[in-house]
């Protein structure tokens, strides 16, 4: 962003968001980090009025909810990584900060082929040097169900 000419400072974005709270005599947000997103939560001032959104719990689950409990984190990280977009194993391995090849093959990429989540773009050429991965109607299900 600073390279891009969007803000103005480097590295001061959370300094200057808990001193606005603060001030503004609002708890500091809450800050998550899972290694390839973070997640910034701001608290609202207690004396707001408004009903407070619940989400309601089903009890029967779809067949995509039951899909999705089964998945291992390590395969929905990898649908989440992968989002909308086509990626080369290089690229999704950078996107998810990994550094071993054969690893994160082993580990991720033919688990989630072998689960039916993840697809070649270029299937006629698996072993292209070129080839990049994409989700599959079942891996988009699972990463609409996980962002709703």
């Amino acid at each position: 962003m600073f390279i891009g000419g969007l803000i103005e400072h480097w590295g001061r974005g959370l300094s200057m968001m808990n001193q606005e709270c603060e001030e503004a005599g609002l708890s500091r947000p809450q800050i998550i980090d899972n290694g390839y997103m973070v997640k910034v939560i701001l608290f609202r001032p207690n004396n707001v009025n408004r009903t407070p959104y619940r989400h309601q719990q089903s009890t029967s689950k779809t067949p995509v909810e039951h899909q999705f409990n089964e998945i291992p984190m390590s395969l929905v990280n990898l649908i989440m990584a992968i989002g909308e977009n086509w990626y080369s194993a290089h690229e999704i391995r950078e996107i998810m900060g990994f550094k071993s090849k054969s690893s994160f093959i082993k580990n991720y990429l033919n688990p989630a082929q072998n689960a039916g989540i993840i697809q070649f773009e270029d299937v006629e050429n698996p072993q292209s040097p070129h080839q990049r991965y994409g989700l599959t109607e079942k891996g988009k299900q699972i990463l609409n169900l996980k962002n709703s």
